[in-house]
């Protein structure tokens, strides 16, 4: 290792601190490769002036900040922050440089006092995500089994507080006992989403029990027909598009001046692998579920303005009851399975359909702030089927 001719060795030097650094300013410390360092409490500042100029001829290591311990780094420039404190006391061999490279800078794990947290190089919390959505408060409607249980249980596990909601009070009470028994923040309420009286009950619900409302995950969706999509009737056409289309519109606009209220919100549709690859005999369920990738598009930049983001979810076949028409005839099983680029063995998942959790955790990180710059977007969740560009 080779350094400049104005080189300084502070052998003697047992205990020291980097302490006072300008925010952004830059530095580098080489240290002999053989060696790990750690940094101390006691205030020997490392001064910033050693050398005028700051000429090094070639170094080949410096220092990065580990949870306050200096590790050895090959040719990594570190920027300090207010304060630098370390966990452990002593260090005999240092070589310091003046070096002013206000570019080149990388920020490893350090420990910011001011804002009181500790941080990682891409600017997310260290903390688990058990605390992400703390404080936050969704509504996840048709949320008592399936996909909609799974989302709830996704969310309420991060810290909010979710309001379940489904047409029999049984239903409701189960699901309530079983995020209690988690223990998730959660109420429970009654509510068909086709009726206009139910949805404005559940959202007045929610902000007088909640205080307000952050989060929608628009789950509530009906199937009542099968078979081909020329037998379809007028009615089959209104049913569906009433609960899977029309309410999900219906549920957002009342929710989005309680979001308002708070700063900003998140809202997601679920939506089917079906709105992009219609699957047979399900054709008026897969064109709105089609629509909802189009509200989706619609609503994001309109609601962008109120710090609202309106991202959908596109699930594959999943083992809810929901859907076991699907993945309990064999022959529509087997030709789904034949598009997976996900396989799986019976012991790791059923039949290698996906798993309603599957589907909450991707839920649950689009309500996140690790999904701050996401909106207008769905996310397929299929296991690889009808993979697209």
């Amino acid at each position: 290792m080779q350094y400049s001719r104005k080189e300084r060795q502070l052998s003697s030097v047992p205990l020291f601190q980097l302490r006072e650094f300008v925010a952004n300013e830059v530095f580098l410390v080489c240290l002999p490769p053989e060696k790990d360092y750690v940094i101390g409490y006691d205030p020997l500042a490392v001064k910033r002036n050693i050398f005028e100029d700051g000429e090094t001829e070639d170094y080949s290591s410096a220092f990065s900040i580990s949870l306050g311990r200096l590790v050895l780094s090959h040719t990594q420039i570190v920027q300090s922050g207010p304060f630098l404190y370390g966990k452990e006391r002593y260090c005999n061999q240092l070589i310091t440089f003046n070096v002013m490279l206000r570019c080149f800078v990388s920020r490893s794990l350090l420990t910011n006092p001011v804002a009181g947290q500790t941080r990682n190089m891409s600017g997310g919390s260290l903390a688990g995500s058990q605390s992400s959505l703390a404080g936050k408060v969704a509504i996840v409607t048709a949320s008592t089994d399936g996909i909609g249980l799974a989302a709830a249980q996704a969310l309420g596990q991060r810290g909010a507080h979710v309001v379940v909601s489904s047409r029999s009070q049984s239903n409701v009470d189960k699901a309530v006992a079983l995020l209690q028994s988690e223990k998730i923040q959660v109420t429970g309420t009654t509510c068909n989403v086709g009726k206009s009286e139910d949805r404005e009950r559940l959202v007045n619900m929610t902000v007088e029990h909640c205080g307000g409302i952050d989060i929608l995950v628009s789950n509530a969706a009906v199937n009542p027909f099968f078979g081909n999509i020329m037998d379809s009737t007028a009615a089959v056409w209104d049913k569906i598009l009433d609960v899977n289309v029309k309410a999900a519109f219906l549920m957002t606009q009342l929710v989005v001046p309680h979001m308002e209220k708070r700063g900003g919100g998140s809202v997601v549709f679920v939506s089917s692998v079906a709105g992009y690859q219609p699957m047979q005999a399900l054709g008026p369920y897969s064109v709105s579920k089609t629509a909802l990738l189009g509200l989706t598009r619609a609503l994001a930049p309109e609601l962008a303005q109120s710090h609202i983001r309106v991202n959908c979810v596109a699930p594959g076949i999943i083992k809810t009851r929901f859907s076991q028409a699907l993945w309990h005839d064999e022959d529509v099983l087997d030709e789904f399975k034949k598009q997976l680029s996900i396989k799986r063995l019976p012991s790791t998942s059923f039949l290698g359909v996906g798993e309603p959790e599957e589907i909450g955790g991707v839920i649950a990180f689009l309500c996140s702030k690790d999904a701050s710059y996401i909106t207008g977007e769905t996310i397929t969740v299929t296991g690889g089927m009808s993979c697209r560009l």
